[in-house]
């Protein structure tokens, strides 16, 4: 019989945390009978569990319903609201907040999803809401643990206690175990990430020589994506730049578009349209203050794509062998050296980069790597 491996943690969307569960339980499926459990609010069409036969995910939220007295306040709050929005979104109102923290109904639904399973592995941050309490709620039930680290880790809100009964965190980088390793040492393993969008972005041409390079962003619109800077050293260099995403910093964004014609605002991309993206840029720009991958990074790669980054997250592992450049004095002295650069070592370093990728991140390796891994803590 095989064995019971529970996925869980703010999974159930469509962003990078998703993507990721995605890929390890690709890796186990054949292997182990997976659950998904998400600790926050899932969709039906979430990344998650794209492609898994069979596969379900259920939520907290969901479970609430099922309690007689939370589906009643729920259903109160939802013809209060004009029925705006689904009634699972209403199954945590005020009411019902404080009804599940008086009687730790949250605490019973996720002890029910964990206590018949082998593993469960977690993909959160070391702040996400109960992280802890899956921790000691696998320690009861002799419940193996493993925590996928999906944030930047600058701090440890985790009882240190807690941090020394996980049977392994996994990271991204040597950075961010290194992070986790100044509050207390831990039981770990570095696997970086890969994308399941491989062979559509494999199939993309590498860059070639030509005289007005396209520039690409990805990501959150906000300040910690260093967004600004690159609007406006864009606007300064007057180069062409394809910006994507959404976020606090959008209708900023839009307004810098309008008034200028070299760069264009495509807002939010769904994740199968990648591949259309990356098909129309030369250089990918990591702008950002803090990182774990990101996995925008690899995909570039993937792509092969140059790439333009801080020396932050797992890129300086990414591109050890293979430096493109680095932006250490602002993003403007980096595109400047950028443009005195020849342009057939530009399109080397491009095409080194996809070889890069396949040699180190490719999807096989990458789900190789987990597999052995949870072999490993199920075996020992």
């Amino acid at each position: 019989m095989k064995k019971k491996v529970l996925i869980t943690g703010p999974i159930g969307g469509i962003y990078g945390r998703d993507v990721e569960a995605n890929l390890v339980a690709k890796a186990l499926e054949k292997d182990y009978q997976l659950s998904f459990f998400s600790t926050g609010i899932a969709s039906k069409n979430t990344v998650s569990i794209s492609e898994i036969k069979g596969a379900k995910i259920t939520s907290l939220r969901v479970k609430y319903l099922k309690n007689p007295i939370l589906l009643l306040f729920a259903i109160v709050s939802w013809f209060a609201n004009r029925f705006k929005l689904d009634l699972v979104t209403y199954s945590k109102n005020k009411i019902n907040a404080k009804l599940i923290k008086k009687y730790n109904w949250d605490l019973k639904i996720i002890e029910n999803q964990i206590k018949d399973k082998d593993l469960v592995i977690c993909f959160v941050q070391l702040s996400s809401s109960y992280l802890s309490d899956i921790i000691k709620l696998c320690k009861k039930h002799d419940v193996r643990i493993v925590v996928r680290t999906t944030g930047f880790i600058n701090n440890c809100p985790l009882d240190l206690a807690l941090v020394k009964q996980v049977d392994l965190f996994i990271h991204h980088s040597t950075s961010n175990k290194n992070n986790l390793e100044q509050f207390s040492s831990h039981n770990f393993k570095i696997i970086d990430q890969s994308t399941t969008l491989e062979n559509k972005l494999i199939s993309i041409d590498s860059i070639s020589n030509k005289k007005d390079y396209i520039f690409g962003f990805i990501g959150r619109l906000d300040e910690d994506k260093g967004i600004v800077e690159i609007l406006g050293v864009a606007k300064k260099l007057n180069i062409k730049l394809i910006i994507a995403g959404e976020g606090e910093l959008k209708n900023k964004v839009k307004e810098i578009c309008k008034s200028n014609d070299n760069i264009l605002y495509q807002g939010y991309i769904g994740y199968d349209k990648l591949k259309d993206f990356f098909n129309k840029i030369d250089v990918f720009l990591i702008n950002s203050k803090t990182e774990t991958g990101p996995l925008t990074g690899l995909e570039a790669m993937c792509a092969s794509r140059f790439i333009i980054s801080k020396k932050v997250g797992a890129m300086p592992d990414r591109l050890m062998e293979n430096e493109n450049i680095w932006i250490e004095n602002g993003l403007e002295k980096a595109l400047n050296f950028f443009y005195k650069m020849n342009k057939e070592t530009i399109k080397q370093k491009a095409k080194e980069n996809r070889e890069i990728y396949l040699r180190n991140y490719s999807l096989n390796k990458i789900k190789n790597e987990y597999l052995t891994t949870i072999n490993t803590i199920l075996n020992a």
